[in-house]
């Protein structure tokens, strides 16, 4: 199993172990000592390295995601509500004309009657949700 480890404190590890020949007893074996460390910190720099995300700054995207779901939620149930709101007013409009003759009081038509054909399509756009 892979692990992500620190390059950066591993390297200021064998950095500070390269320093430490104290119990290398002479000169060959602190030379073959700092060699060792110049070969850990040789093959450190050649790996390859990945972008590892904090799990403090995960867990935070994961949180801000989470509340921008809820939001996008909560935006699709106001949008929901006023279509229904929009559609109750206008079904309660087209009632009250509805309630209504076209004629006035000596039964001649009003000037502002609409034509059915009109009125018809207003009425569907306007009460089943047609924009």
């Amino acid at each position: 199993m892979e692990r992500y480890i620190n390059a950066g404190k591993l390297i200021k590890a064998i950095e500070e172990n390269k320093r430490n020949t104290e119990h290398h007893k002479d000169g060959r074996g602190k030379q073959i000592h700092v060699g060792e460390h110049r070969h850990f910190l040789k093959m450190v720099h050649e790996q390859p390295t990945a972008d590892v995300v904090p799990k403090s700054e995960v867990e935070r995207l994961q949180t801000d995601v989470e509340v921008w779901k809820q939001n996008r939620f909560n935006i699709f149930q106001r949008l929901e509500l006023y279509e229904m709101t929009r559609q109750k007013v206008a079904r309660e409009i087209f009632e009250e004309i509805e309630k209504y003759e076209c004629h006035n009081l000596f039964g001649e038509p009003k000037m502002y009657m609409l034509y059915d054909a009109q009125y018809a399509e207003l009425k569907k756009k306007y009460t089943e949700g047609e924009t």
